[in-house]
């Protein structure tokens, strides 16, 4: 195109030949060039105005004024325009047009570069990307999507294509058919952003995400992103499968289970730990433990240890069976077996407590010592002595009028079972020995046996030894036996010579 000399001079000096073929800068360059020939018509005009009178000289003048303010509004009209397209305006005192040329140069390598990364993530990302216009004509595809929807053809022979029917052609590769195409309809009716799996033939599952583009209010186009997300989604079932089924367990546990996290607040409570405490599950989550089932006396205590576990990592209660006071909802207090166990999840730590009400088993034992004590004095007062032995834990009890009848003082004499056995008779000792294994075989609850045992001075002397089984345990072996596991002897010095 020819432009005035100047101007083409000015071209050739600051702009590439493919900036000056740009269409937009070519209508740029014809807007200047005419301001350029105004400039030439000035000039004639002004060499003219010397030859003429003055009259003429005033129109002329008029004229020119005329022509500079419209060259002014033009140039005006022009920075306003690069303004928008760079979201930059120009220095207003800025009317030099070669600036502006310049700033538009800027802008459309800035543009160019801007493209080329937005080409760039698209292309890599792990998602199908689809890119429409408000006509739903495609204005950029990635491979990913091409692959995902088997389209044969490459992303960049896609631009410009209508896909106002793609919903149809690819609801086939889905396991609901009639629903996605539905559901494609619905989501470009309503134009809202909406995030949503569907499930291919395959059984795959893409996430779909619809991302509607607005522009100054006005609907430009719409973008469509498909990712697979079959193993995390897999993985997130089989997690809430596993958390299902240790919720589960814990709910149907016998023992009360109590988790609280690292601020003391209470964040499970199982039906088990309803019924010992009283509180609801909804009464108790989020609430400080201290405030619900820890006696006033130990709450101190329990704080302490939590400040201590978490400056130490260790704590003197933790990872133990420990027998401790609890506070029911009722406020009554009752013995209960605890063990504590810390758990690391992350970053994020918590305890996690079994409880069981002993208070039972307590009132229990408590009878069954002052049971043990009565027959104790009873017998003792009569002159017996008494001895009690555990085949489980193979431990051993002598009263002191035991000890005392062989000579002994309480501190000379162990409760250790070998100590009894190694003073037998040897003459009697298989008697004693085949009495033990009629009680293991569950042949005898009860027995009365005469055997020598020696006294302190060294002699033997001769007892008279009445015992009996009080309690069982059930043993499992080739077949099952009831395996006695402590028994009871009262024990008279008989007069032998």
């Amino acid at each position: 195109m020819n432009y005035h000399k100047l101007l083409n001079r000015q071209i050739s000096k600051y702009l590439t030949a493919e900036i000056a073929e740009n269409p937009s800068v070519k209508k740029f360059l014809s807007v200047i060039d005419d301001s350029y020939e105004a400039l030439q018509r000035d000039k004639l005009l002004v060499e003219r105005a010397f030859s003429i009178s003055e009259e003429e000289y005033i129109e002329i003048n008029k004229k020119l004024s005329h022509e500079i303010e419209v060259k002014k509004k033009s140039i005006d009209k022009l920075k306003s325009a690069l303004g928008e397209i760079g979201g930059i305006h120009q220095d207003k005192n800025s009317d030099d047009l070669l600036s502006i040329a310049e700033y538009l140069n800027e802008q459309i390598i800035q543009r160019k570069s801007a493209e080329q990364v937005f080409t760039s993530l698209v292309n890599n990302s792990q998602s199908g990307i689809l890119l429409e216009d408000e006509n739903r004509k495609i204005v950029f595809t990635n491979q990913l999507f091409c692959t995902i929807f088997k389209i044969p053809q490459p992303p960049e022979e896609l631009v410009g294509v209508d896909c106002s029917q793609s919903a149809e052609q690819s609801a086939g590769l889905f396991k609901n058919p009639e629903q996605f195409i539905n559901d494609i309809q619905n989501i470009l009716e309503k134009r809202l952003y909406v995030s949503e799996n569907v499930i291919l033939n395959d059984e795959r599952i893409l996430n779909r995400a619809y991302i509607p583009i607005v522009l100054d209010g006005v609907y430009k186009g719409h973008l469509w992103s498909y990712t697979d997300v079959t193993e995390s989604k897999k993985a997130q079932e089989a997690l809430e499968q596993s958390e299902l089924k240790n919720r589960l367990i814990m709910n149907s546990a016998l023992d009360a289970i109590i988790t609280i996290d690292d601020q003391g607040l209470i964040t499970f409570w199982n039906p088990q730990a309803e019924k010992i405490f009283g509180w609801q599950e909804g009464e108790v989550l989020g609430k400080r433990l201290t405030d619900n089932i820890i006696p006033r006396y130990h709450k101190k205590g329990h704080e302490t240890g939590m400040d201590n576990y978490y400056l130490t990592g260790t704590g003197p209660v933790l990872n133990k069976m420990l027998e401790l006071p609890a506070v029911n909802k009722k406020g009554e207090e009752f013995q209960i077996e605890l063990s504590i166990i810390p758990v690391k999840q992350g970053n994020n730590n918590f305890f996690c407590s079994f409880i069981r009400d002993i208070s039972d088993r307590k009132k229990n034992e408590e009878a069954l010592k002052a049971s043990q004590e009565l027959w104790q004095f009873a017998l003792e007062g009569a002159g017996d002595g008494v001895w009690e032995y555990n085949f489980q834990t193979k431990k051993a009890f002598f009263s002191k009028q035991y000890k005392r009848m062989l000579g002994y003082q309480e501190e000379e004499f162990p409760n250790d079972p070998n100590e009894w056995m190694s003073r037998i008779h040897p003459e009697d000792l298989p008697m004693i020995l085949k009495t033990d294994e009629a009680y293991f075989a569950g042949e005898i609850n009860s027995h009365q046996r005469e055997y020598r045992i020696l006294h302190k001075n060294g002699d033997y002397i001769w007892v008279l030894d009445r015992g009996m089984l009080v309690n069982r345990t059930l043993k499992v072996c080739p077949k099952e036996l009831l395996v006695p596991i402590r028994t009871l002897l009262t024990v008279n010095f008989l007069n032998r010579l």
